[in-house]
């Protein structure tokens, strides 16, 4: 999306393209969407006004930041990238797309699921990451009722998706659970669960 392009899509809500020109010059680059008062304080606007950028942010997701440009260097960083899946109502699983260097190339939102899993096959997953041309993926899903605990079922299906990316020669660098309350770094809690193993169990999230 040009530059051009989101300041028409924010001029509604900002209500004139000056506002508008305001707002996408202070998201880009952003890695995460700041609070209200952190956007009054910086962009020097009413709180209302800086309610209106941080809405326009959360529901644009990537298109209001230069999520191209950024690197990932920790869990935090790349659940700052998804947001949006704080307060879904249902499990969505994303995929964040990654050179070799930890480069963000892509960020994509491939399954919608029920109020407590999605069920998704590890070719969903590795299908954007091959056209994006990706050396690595993180994979986020989320938990509506609010619990940061990794299920069986998440550990096994990231057990699977680790396995088949060593196929491919693409790495699940992580899998992150996100709730309201925060985020939960699969890798960090539960390494294991990205060891190579011989079986491959249906995996849901």
């Amino acid at each position: 999306m040009t530059e051009k392009e989101k300041i028409e899509l924010l001029k509604p809500i900002m209500g004139s393209a000056k506002m508008a020109t305001r707002a996408v010059e202070f998201l880009a680059g952003k890695v995460y969407v700041p609070s209200v008062e952190e956007i009054s304080q910086e962009m020097r606007v009413p709180l209302r006004t800086a309610a209106k950028v941080r809405s326009s942010a959360l529901l644009s997701g990537s298109y209001m930041m230069s999520a191209k440009s950024m690197r990932i260097s920790s869990p935090a960083v790349a659940a700052a990238m998804v947001p949006e899946l704080r307060f879904m109502l249902k499990e969505h699983l994303f995929v964040i797309t990654m050179t070799g260097s930890y480069e963000v190339i892509g960020k994509h939102d491939i399954s919608v699921g029920s109020t407590n899993r999605t069920i998704v096959d590890p070719k969903d997953v590795y299908s954007v990451a091959l056209a994006d041309r990706a050396s690595k993926v993180i994979v986020f899903h989320n938990h509506p009722g609010n619990s940061l605990q990794p299920s069986p079922e998440d550990l096994k299906f990231t057990n699977r998706l680790a396995n088949a990316g060593r196929v491919l020669g693409i790495t699940l660098s992580d899998s992150i659970i996100v709730a309201r309350s925060g985020f939960l770094s699969i890798y960090t809690t539960h390494p294991e669960a990205f060891e190579k193993s011989k079986e491959l169990p249906k995996g849901e999230c």
